[in-house]
């Protein structure tokens, strides 16, 4: 290792030299080369009680959905393919994946994805209680324009964009989508 310095994890020149070699990968450089050069967008939790409640699970679902796809726009790509994470309260753990198509940072996109594949899971175990649920998104790509004839409209991701300008600006735990926020009880009166 002669002449060779070990460099700081942040800041300074190994950031300019990082951010210099993550723009140096080539195009078509597999999506793991690209998770290991990046920071991993996934997102999971484990939760201290055991959940059953199905709006409950999707509820978490939607934001750690949310939470990838932003990690993906920090990052500035576009996942290929969405993985669940389950683990029951045994800790048995099964994962289940899907391709999105065209690869996507849409958070609408991956949390659609991610609750189909929880529906789809929960309809096998209807019972099961689980502990911990993950949203993983592979196969990263640097995001291209859609083609303009392909028939397919792209996701509209104006308000992800505002969402992630807002969170940058006033803190992460200032703006929630309302498909989080808890539920009134139905002897509540609406405010």
């Amino acid at each position: 290792m002669h002449g060779e310095r070990a460099m700081p994890c942040c800041g300074g020149p190994s950031a300019a030299m990082g951010a210099r070699f993550e723009r140096s990968l080539p195009a078509s450089t597999s999506g793991r080369s690209l998770r290991n050069a990046r920071r991993n967008p996934s997102a999971r939790k484990r939760h201290s009680a055991d959940i059953t409640s199905t709006s409950q699970l999707e509820r978490h679902l939607t934001a750690l959905a949310d939470r990838a796809a932003a990690r993906l726009r920090a990052h500035e790509l576009a996942a290929g393919r969405v993985t669940l994470k389950i683990r029951r309260a045994d800790f048995k753990t099964y994962t289940r994946r899907r391709a999105l198509e065209p690869p996507t940072q849409d958070t609408a996109a991956v949390t659609a994805m991610a609750q189909l594949l929880l529906r789809e899971w929960r309809h096998a175990h209807p019972d099961a209680a689980l502990r911990l649920l993950g949203v993983g998104v592979t196969d990263l790509k640097t995001p291209v324009q859609a083609d303009l004839f392909c028939g397919s409209r792209p996701r509209d991701s104006r308000l992800d964009a505002a969402i992630d300008g807002i969170r940058e600006r006033f803190g992460s735990g200032l703006l929630t989508r309302a498909s989080l926020l808890p539920r009134a009880r139905a002897s509540e009166e609406p405010v």
